[in-house]
């Protein structure tokens, strides 16, 4: 093949995914809304002496409920940016997406969330606001576009490379999942284990600190192939043990998806969920049923030995 057919057919290759990834990007309509409901929100942090519980979310200064459903218009679209709005009740918030944030934040953000958040709060306890600041998101959309694909491609190797084949987390496993069905694409992740050491710096804490914690950290996600539209998205996990010689108890949940659809259960690794007032309730009432049954039988045991050996001395 001649240097010019080969140019030629250089420029039509890349003509052809240039174009198929812009008009898919078109696929879904502006001004349509997406409703999703967030099913899961909800933040325990215990920090040393520092306590922190919020069951629900916050937007605009109002709390909102798990339950609670959010419109979401899709109002421009750019060959590699968004905008977007998303509607609570009277409260409106105006978004905007650059094409690679949300495949970038998969790796680097949501998959590691709750034990960077956790480093954050040993660095300062009033970082505990920025829980709530970017605790609450909907992402409607992940562009179709070639970078894309290539890095969801390459995302089960790069969380290897950093998390399992290192010598930085001896103790530490992951597990990654990609399962394609149809138009349908599903990912789960799970990062976790245990950190003794010096960390901080490799979750953006800025400097290292003594470790000696586990963790778990859960994050999936569902969208369309062909338009990039997600039906939802979640994560979860939980941090226990000691960061620079203060105890830490860490656990949250976010979890939000199209109101006609259900995400899937997570398949991957444990999840512990901390300051659970249900867990104290039943804890307490199992306390209180014991009490109730074992005292008075202690009580009339007593007497009964009391009462018998009254009968002996006489």
């Amino acid at each position: 093949m001649n240097m010019k057919r080969r140019f030629i057919l250089t420029i039509m290759i890349f003509t052809f995914i240039f174009m198929n990834s812009f008009f898919s990007i078109f696929s879904i309509e502006e001004d349509l809304d997406y409703t999703y409901k967030i099913t899961r929100a909800r933040i325990y942090a215990k920090v040393g002496d520092n306590e922190y519980i919020q069951n629900g979310f916050e937007s605009g200064g109002i709390a909102y409920p798990s339950g609670t459903t959010v419109s979401c218009i899709i109002t421009n679209f750019e060959y590699g940016s968004i905008n977007y709005n998303c509607t609570i009740g009277n409260n409106t918030r105006f978004l905007y997406s650059a094409s690679n944030w949300v495949i970038i934040s998969l790796m680097d953000y949501y998959m590691i969330y709750t034990t960077i958040k956790t480093y954050e709060l040993i660095l300062n306890w009033k970082n505990i606001v920025l829980f709530d600041l970017f605790f609450f998101g909907i992402r409607p959309y992940i562009h179709p576009i070639e970078y894309n694909w290539n890095y969801i491609n390459a995302l089960e190797n790069n969380l290897y490379d950093t998390y399992v084949y290192t010598s930085k987390y001896p103790e530490v496993d992951c597990k990654y999942a990609l399962i394609k069905s149809n138009d349908l694409v599903k990912i789960e992740s799970w990062i976790g284990g245990k950190l003794n050491g010096m960390y901080g710096e490799q979750f953006d804490a800025g400097k290292n600190f003594p470790s000696d914690f586990s963790f778990g950290n859960s994050f999936h996600i569902v969208y369309l192939n062909s338009s990039g539209l997600v039906y939802g998205m979640g994560y979860r996990g939980w941090v226990q043990g000691t960061i620079n010689s203060t105890s830490v108890k860490v656990s949250l949940e976010y979890q939000y998806q199209l109101i006609n659809y259900s995400m899937p259960r997570y398949h991957f690794g444990t999840y512990k969920r901390f300051g659970d007032l249900r867990v104290v309730l039943a804890v307490t009432i199992l306390f209180l049923i014991v009490v109730v049954v074992t005292v008075p039988t202690a009580i009339y045991l007593r007497k009964k030995r009391m009462l018998k050996k009254t009968k002996n001395e006489s």
